[in-house]
């Protein structure tokens, strides 16, 4: 009975350990997730602003032609 017991016990811590190793992993792969959706929203942002910036670039480039060649 005693080794039942005892059996029981460790059982379960093991599935104590499990459980909150499992919760970690989860926690962990949520915080992941959350960078991965950072990350996309900075690309659009970045690729948002060098659309901007080669718009800027081309109308650099008409003004500084037109004015040497005026």
């Amino acid at each position: 009975m005693e080794q039942q017991t005892a059996t029981a016990s460790e059982l379960s811590r093991s599935l104590t350990d499990a459980s909150t190793a499992t919760s970690h992993l989860a926690d962990a792969v949520a915080e992941v997730a959350d960078g991965a959706t950072e990350t996309d929203q900075g690309v659009h942002t970045v690729r948002g602003t060098s659309t901007d910036l080669a718009t800027v670039s081309r109308t650099l480039a008409d003004v500084v032609d037109g004015f040497i060649t005026a």
